[in-house]
């Protein structure tokens, strides 16, 4: 029962997290669907978007040429 109990607590808690607020980005207005494109991973395996459909997901392009995001890298 403890178990139960603390998996539903887990559950309630994850459900009223505001994930752009959490992320320190500004929720769309409208909802806008993406343009399905695959990419290839690091591990060399083909990733398509329309594989995380219905799922959060965050992506953050950048290119090597960018200050900003040779920032991030580091």
């Amino acid at each position: 029962m403890l178990v139960l109990s603390s998996f539903l607590f887990s559950v309630a808690l994850f459900a009223e997290v505001d994930y752009f607020k959490t992320l320190g980005i500004q929720k769309p207005s409208k909802e806008i669907e993406a343009v399905d494109f695959s990419v290839v991973s690091m591990d060399g395996q083909e990733v398509n978007l329309k594989d995380f459909k219905g799922k959060v997901i965050f992506l953050n392009f950048w290119a090597t040429w960018c200050g900003p995001c040779k920032m991030e890298v580091k």
